[in-house]
């Protein structure tokens, strides 16, 4: 009898804890308001979201923590939001993350310490200034894409690669619409204003993003050997010069962005990527190779540097 009660007894206590986690479970699904923000539990991410938020403040850090764990958010929580005037953004806040039509949105801060930045601000119209720290390297696409009103952006030398698009039809942009190499981070082609039928890419670049061609019937492209990095976007109107350099493609999925020709020495890394990938590849002669270290030295005097 003892042992059959001290069973009972050990059934019970698992009994009720199974339902006090059930309950819990049940109420965190459902969700609770906490200092502004609606949390809970998502089943099938089997973690905290934040999917709401009422507050009214005019600065706004974003949470990423209600007590010892982690929380993110869910699409749409501060979308069209007209008070908050300053964003505070955190490290470990979710990659890909869309503040939408912000319409009060003057200015954004990132947290010291972040690397890459993959939140995207859409429609933010009176966004201004965007603070940037030393410890980021990577500037997700589209970051700051038609914010109109951004022109105080200080990109740090930490910056390695910026994004498609990330700072399109901005102030920025417009500010540096008579350089025709604007440089910044390390080394990096962040706007080029000069001819679209035959662009060279100064020596000494490093990444360079979406290049813009003319709707000729055969347009130029030289690339340097110091460019490592590169959004790739061959159409079929182009031929494209490189050197022996090992260069990191970031290309779109879809055949007429790499459709062109690619000129390259022989061996290169250029010649077995385009093996690879099964591109149309010509090896470079010596002619051409002449004329494309000859172009790709640029003038000091047509480069403008961000730092200087």
């Amino acid at each position: 009898m003892i042992k059959t009660s001290r069973k009972q007894k050990i059934f019970i206590v698992l009994f009720l804890i199974t339902v006090v986690c059930l309950l819990f479970i049940k109420i965190l699904s459902i969700g609770f308001w906490h200092d502004d923000y609606h949390y809970r539990f998502s089943l099938e991410e089997t973690r905290i979201v934040i999917d709401g938020y009422h507050g009214e403040d005019e600065y706004v850090e974003v949470p990423t923590h209600l007590g010892p764990f982690n929380v993110s958010l869910t699409s749409g929580v501060y979308d069209n939001n007209s008070i908050i005037k300053k964003i505070f953004v955190p490290m470990g806040l979710s990659e890909g993350y869309v503040f939408d039509n912000c319409s009060n949105l003057h200015e954004v801060e990132f947290e010291q310490g972040i690397t890459s930045i993959n939140t995207r601000f859409k429609k933010c119209y009176n966004l201004e200034k965007v603070i940037i720290p030393e410890s980021v390297t990577e500037i997700g696409v589209y970051a700051f894409a038609s914010c109109k009103n951004v022109s105080d952006v200080k990109i740090p030398t930490s910056v390695k690669y910026i994004g498609l698009d990330a700072f399109y039809n901005t102030n920025f942009e417009t500010q540096h619409a008579d350089n025709k190499y604007y440089i910044v981070g390390d080394g990096i082609l962040l706007f080029y204003n000069g001819p679209q039928d035959c662009i060279v890419i100064p020596k000494g670049i490093r990444q360079c993003s979406h290049l813009y061609f003319e709707d000729k019937e055969t347009c130029y492209v030289y690339y340097p050997e110091t460019v490592t990095d590169a959004y790739l976007y061959i159409p079929k109107n182009v031929v494209a010069y490189f050197g022996d350099e090992a260069i990191n493609f970031r290309a779109i999925d879809d055949y007429q962005y790499f459709a062109g020709l690619f000129v390259a020495p022989a061996g290169s890394y250029v010649e077995e990527y385009c093996k690879e990938n099964n591109l149309k590849f010509r090896t470079m002669t010596e002619e051409e190779e002449k004329e494309w270290r000859e172009k790709t030295e640029v003038a000091a005097s047509e480069i403008t540097y961000q730092d200087e």
